[in-house]
């Protein structure tokens, strides 16, 4: 699953330098409600060691809800687009400075797609 907030960049342009520590500020609260992200992209995987799962589906509207109170609570209106797959993929730890767990795959590219293209504020699923 990938989630984005494609509206974080426009936010980030209407505030002038000596505001930009707030928004940061911002950025991390909602960061800090979920895990690892990449820009403002999060990626995450659920149900890998489970045949049939709707784990991922309760986080992805959970993130949703989330979001909603943190906009509600900062006086915002950032919108979060998420990209989900199901199917095979490669999992598996690499670097040698800084070792992280990553997944790699057409599930994984096809969830990115759809976050990178999909329309804000909905859930897009797909299967590979």
């Amino acid at each position: 699953m990938f989630a984005s907030i494609p509206n974080f960049k426009d936010f980030w342009s209407q505030w002038d330098t000596s505001r930009k520590l707030e928004c940061l500020r911002l950025l991390n609260e909602i960061v800090c409600e979920f895990d690892k992200t990449v820009a403002s992209t999060y990626m995450a995987a659920a149900g890998l060691n489970e045949i049939e799962s709707d784990i991922d589906e309760c986080f992805a509207l959970a993130m949703s809800q989330i979001l909603d109170q943190l906009n509600r609570d900062a006086f915002q209106n950032f919108e979060l687009r998420i990209g989900m797959s199901v199917g095979p993929l490669v999992a598996g730890v690499i670097g040698a400075q800084k070792p992280q767990y990553d997944i790699w795959g057409n599930t994984v590219n096809l969830a990115s797609r759809m976050d990178t293209h999909g329309e804000p504020r909905r859930i897009h699923v797909g299967v590979v």
